[in-house]
């Protein structure tokens, strides 16, 4: 819990950031309560703010299933904060692409990048696709990142 807590004040202060937690952890959670605090801060009396997940298929459902257990209310609007959650593989496509923006653009809009390995690929249409949205968002997560250390 006090590491969830750590990781959240690095993401409010910093406005972006990556969580280098292992599975299991809560990184889920740290990113859900930064997107919520973040809608907070910009606008205490009526947050409004998007929140894009782009992930694996295989944990589109675990996202669904934390944001379920961490709304009270189960109306995708947890503390102001408008929810979607797509997969890496649908974002590159240039009509949902487009619908991202269009999206993004109504509202300030932070971005989650869930299994980041997955985007590594600088050439690969979904790691171009990230890499565009996170322009448009104001802020960025990256959860479960694997990088390698280069030999000196």
């Amino acid at each position: 819990m006090r590491h969830q807590v750590k990781a959240l004040k690095m993401l409010l202060r910093l406005g972006h950031g990556a969580l280098f937690m292992e599975m299991g952890t809560g990184k889920t959670k740290v990113a859900i309560d930064w997107a919520a605090a973040t809608s907070l801060r910009e606008n205490p009396r009526a947050p409004a703010l998007n929140g894009l997940v782009l992930a694996p298929k295989g944990v589109i459902g675990t996202w669904h299933k934390e944001l379920r257990k961490h709304d009270p209310y189960h109306d995708n609007d947890f503390m102001g904060v408008q929810w979607r959650i797509v997969t890496y593989e649908s974002a590159w496509r240039p009509h949902t692409y487009d619908e991202l923006v269009d999206w993004m653009h109504e509202r300030d809009t932070v971005l989650i990048l869930d299994e980041s390995h997955k985007i590594k690929t600088n050439s690969a249409r979904r790691s171009r696709a990230a890499h565009r949205l996170s322009r448009h968002a104001i802020g960025t997560v990256i959860e479960k990142v694997r990088y390698k250390v280069p030999h000196e």
